[in-house]
């Protein structure tokens, strides 16, 4: 898979890690071939996940309503 990101208008976030898993993210972009920035990584990773459990059902936001609470 490779990063797609371009620069294209998105949303800006912001990701706090632990230690543990800021270290488990260094060592999976050290074993790219790429070695991604974590920003790159993070965006990679996020893909990768969206792609193994595929796309859920979403509502709209006027389907939004009292009546979709479990």
């Amino acid at each position: 898979m490779t990063d797609t990101h371009s620069g294209a208008a998105g949303a800006e976030i912001s990701v706090v890690l632990s230690a543990e898993d800021l270290a488990r993210l260094d060592l999976w972009r050290g074993a790219q071939p790429d070695r991604p920035d974590r920003p790159a990584a993070l965006r990679r990773l996020a893909g990768m996940a969206l792609e193994e459990f595929g796309q859920v059902e979403t509502l709209t936001p006027d389907q939004l309503n009292a009546a979709n609470d479990e």
